[in-house]
């Protein structure tokens, strides 16, 4: 037999070496896969539900304040598959006329003074998950019309003073007449600036 290749059959066996190294590689890399797979499914089985109640704790105490304020709120969790963690997020739904759905809060569809009522209400249902000393709130009313302004001060002077709430630190330029104060309530009224002349004497009441 001429032009035979002799080294027709190492070649063939080589391969065939090569080939079995593949499968087993192969083989190695699905059960490596298949136990990532089972661990990743353990964690998750223990990581969603709190997640789920957590978010579920945020959404009760959303609702409880928007329903007290005349509103409807909900919060949701948004996400495209169970397994897409990147699409995870929190999402906010909010309606604030009865002749309205719910929708998303966003700044193409409601007011600022709306987005305000919904972002504040939102970091107080968020008390009830963090204990933490003292909280400071700075400046919450701005954007709020009068109505959504007063609601907003007198629920949360409310929470601030429950029992076992943190202490908070209200700070505003604009602290409203006729509010509902109790005993567990400090306003502090800070007069001094640069502007203000030394000999000027403001009364106690």
């Amino acid at each position: 037999m001429k032009n035979l290749n002799s080294e027709a059959i190492a070649d063939y066996q080589r391969r065939q070496a090569e080939v079995e190294e593949l499968r087993k590689t192969i083989e190695a890399k699905s059960t490596q896969e298949k136990n990532l797979d089972a661990v990743m499914s353990t964690l998750f089985n223990q990581w969603e539900p709190q997640l789920i109640k957590l978010i579920e704790t945020i959404n009760n105490k959303f609702s409880e304040f928007m329903d007290s304020l005349s509103y409807v709120g909900e919060v949701v969790l948004s996400r495209k598959d169970k397994s897409d963690f990147d699409s995870y997020g929190i999402q906010i739904m909010v309606k604030y006329r009865k002749d309205a759905k719910l929708q998303t809060l966003d700044k193409y569809i409601q007011s600022g003074g709306e987005r305000a009522v919904a972002i504040a209400i939102y970091s107080l249902s968020l008390q009830h998950i963090t204990q933490v000393p003292f909280r400071c709130v700075d400046e919450i009313n701005q954007g709020m019309d009068a109505k959504n302004e007063r609601h907003i001060f007198n629920l949360l002077s409310k929470e601030a003073t429950k029992d076992g709430s943190a202490q908070y630190l209200f700070v505003t330029p604009k602290l409203l007449l006729d509010l509902n104060y109790n005993e567990r309530i400090c306003v502090s009224v800070v007069h001094n600036s640069g502007s203000i002349k030394s000999d000027v004497i403001f009364p106690l009441s």
